[in-house]
């Protein structure tokens, strides 16, 4: 069963603005795919508490009412503070 992600799209870059969204309980993540531009996305610490994530893994992104399969290619945990930075989607 894939884990269904309610998804926002971010137009901020760099440290600052990831310091800040991670401060405001949302955390950034990035989906590619070939043939397709990349979408840069903010989830909820949230919705990603409840379901662990492993490289590998399927979901389902919910972005703006349409959902997408994915397929997390990469989790970017900081371990002493047992939080997500940073998820890697690919389209599936």
């Amino acid at each position: 069963m894939s884990k269904e992600i309610m998804v926002n799209t971010r137009t901020e870059t760099g440290k600052g603005a990831m310091g800040r969204a991670r401060k405001n309980g949302q955390v950034p993540a990035v989906l590619y795919g070939k043939g397709t531009e990349n979408v840069m996305l903010y989830a909820s610490v949230g919705e990603l508490d409840s379901a662990k994530f492993r490289a590998g893994d399927e979901a389902v992104l919910v972005l703006n009412g349409e959902k997408i399969a994915v397929r997390v290619m990469d989790v970017q945990v900081n371990y002493m503070k047992s939080q997500i930075m940073h998820l890697d989607f690919c389209r599936a």
